[in-house]
């Protein structure tokens, strides 16, 4: 009877062992879409720019955060800016954040105007120039 008990005792301890070594679960996709959403209310870029642009590759709760620029011929995926010609004019582009935490994603977008130079290049000037040439037809 005495083995009984004890053995009733030990299964029971076990039991109770094991539901204290259970694993907590992990966040839920709502938590991790809420961290994220976090994150991206951090994100912040000029509506205009001539300079190159500082974008952050993690976040807030250690989000990743990769950029994507909707023409690279003026913002690079890196930030990087070149300066359209006084001909081109100013140039609007669309930057493209994903943010992604444990498999979860979300996008945000950003457009960021890049002024324009203020004076023509020796290049723009010779094309005007040369538009602007009338040679005398003789016969």
């Amino acid at each position: 009877m005495l083995k009984k008990l004890l053995v009733l005792s030990l299964l029971a301890i076990g039991a109770i062992t094991l539901t204290a070594c259970t694993p907590e679960s992990g966040p839920t996709v709502e938590e991790l879409l809420d961290q994220i959403t976090e994150a991206m209310d951090e994100l912040d870029l000029p509506e205009t720019t001539t300079t190159d642009l500082t974008l952050p590759n993690s976040g807030l709760h250690e989000v990743d955060i990769t950029w994507e620029s909707s023409d690279t011929d003026f913002i690079a995926d890196d930030g990087t800016v070149t300066i359209p010609t006084k001909t081109q004019g100013d140039q609007t582009v669309t930057m493209t954040a994903t943010l992604e935490l444990e498999g979860q994603t979300l996008t945000a977008t950003f457009n960021v105007t890049v002024t324009a130079a203020t004076e023509y290049t020796d290049a723009e000037l010779l094309a005007q120039a040369v538009a602007a040439l009338v040679l005398p037809v003789t016969g």
